[in-house]
């Protein structure tokens, strides 16, 4: 890849997007950056200062962005850089926090990347302490299979359906045994290192979606 700069990364960009660079890169296990000067470290580090005593991840001026949003994606980031020790201490604090305080009435896209994050901690989203996230998904199900998270809204739409698609997918992914919905290994020959030129491709536009 190009690299990621301080500049771009750390400057000019909102600290959930930082924190999501870790998973973008971590999908692929990037080990070199060319042209940039922020490490893998750099990310981890940054994305673990954000931790709370209650296990969430948060920070000051979140807008409409909640702690359960950005303790999924910090909590997704982290397992799959495969650190140990207070890396993994602070995976398991995120995790229960997550159990404990996701629910029905949360924003749908927070309920999407706590799927994700569970199932990524091997999960299985449909009992989260008697919950079922999927269903608190599928109720934005429509009967053409589209799906809307706006309830009066006539029709469903594309961004919709394709935010459902992932929490979906992640989950039968978790079912099926296969790796989890960020860990591209599977798709990769086997190895994170050997990326095909369509994967590159893929993850190139990821990390500049990311940052």
């Amino acid at each position: 890849t190009q690299g990621i700069s301080y500049e771009v990364s750390f400057e000019n960009s909102d600290v959930l997007n930082k924190v999501e660079a870790l998973t973008a890169l971590e999908c692929g296990k990037y080990e070199i950056y060319e042209k940039g000067n922020i490490t893998r470290q750099d990310l981890i580090d940054f994305t673990m200062e954000l931790q709370k005593a209650d296990g969430s991840f948060s920070y000051s001026d979140m807008g409409d962005v909640t702690e359960i949003e950005v303790t999924a994606s910090a909590v997704t980031g982290l397992i799959l850089s495969g650190e140990k020790g207070e890396i993994e201490d602070a995976v398991k604090s995120g995790v229960e926090y997550l159990k404990a305080n996701i629910s029905e009435d949360d924003k749908p896209v927070d309920i999407i990347k706590t799927v994700i994050a569970l199932n990524t901690a091997g999960i299985d989203a449909t009992d989260v302490n008697g919950k079922n996230l999927i269903e608190y998904i599928n109720a934005y199900a429509r009967k053409d299979g589209s799906y809307s998270f706006d309830t009066s809204a006539k029709k469903g739409n594309v961004q919709d359906a394709g935010w459902a698609m992932l929490a979906l997918a992640s989950q039968y992914r978790f079912t099926q045994g296969m790796t989890s919905m960020y860990d591209l290994s599977d798709v990769l020959g086997g190895t994170h290192n050997m990326l095909s030129p369509e994967w590159m491709l893929y993850v190139k536009v990821m990390i500049g979606f990311m940052i």
